[in-house]
């Protein structure tokens, strides 16, 4: 519940984001799951399984979040570099968090 939490304050701020450089944001589940490169589960998978997948997951956010932070960067987009950056934090902080509960 914590993570899905932090994940809508994060999927809020860059939408405003998107919406402050002029743009238009997606705002449907069915447009973020096309779009997403992280798969949604079918099924219940046992706890093991599901933080295994959650860490993967952040990896790939972390992944996306390095490379927006990249474009923004060479853009002089010191703000969008800024939430990718925070982003990138918060996603690298929860794998190594849900890591350790593998060991």
């Amino acid at each position: 519940d914590q993570l899905a939490g932090e994940l809508d304050v994060h999927v809020d701020e860059m939408a405003e984001r998107v919406r402050a450089l002029g743009e238009s944001a997606h705002g449907s589940y069915a447009e973020f799951e096309k779009l997403s490169h992280v798969s949604d589960p079918r099924g219940v998978p046992k706890a093991v399984d599901m933080i295994r997948e959650l860490v993967r997951d952040n990896g790939i956010v972390a992944a996306a979040a390095q490379a927006l932070f990249e474009a923004a960067d060479d853009a002089g987009d010191q703000a969008s570099a800024d939430l990718a950056t925070r982003r990138m934090e918060v996603a690298q902080k929860n794998a190594w968090m849900l890591r350790s509960h593998l060991e």
